[in-house]
């Protein structure tokens, strides 16, 4: 993968919240959590948000911590969490049901 500082980002608004969206479809979840006033740590710390990365890791043949980055403060973007696409889906479900996302 390219140096993430220098990708290029879709940015897309969620209740006036920026949002990053990579190329690759990856999403900034930390934002995703922002945009809907709760912290990305609540839906991390679920034990079925646990579950899910464990079996889409097995799934798509890839390590969780690809699934799942960290995304540090750089000369062109702050930090947050970049998230694969089905832990995005999985963070509009989780949010649904904990009647955050409408």
């Amino acid at each position: 993968m390219a140096d993430e500082t220098w990708e290029p980002v879709i940015i897309r608004y969620l209740h006036e919240v920026p949002v990053r969206q990579w190329p690759d479809g990856s999403w900034d979840g930390a934002a995703i959590c922002k945009a809907y006033d709760t912290e990305w740590e609540e839906y991390w710390r679920d034990p079925a948000t646990q579950e899910f990365v464990d079996v889409a890791a097995r799934s798509l043949g890839m390590p969780r911590d690809l699934l799942v980055r960290t995304v540090e403060p750089g000369p062109h973007e702050e930090s947050g969490m970049r998230i694969h696409r089905r832990i995005a889906y999985d963070l509009a479900g989780w949010l649904r049901r904990c009647g955050r996302l409408f």
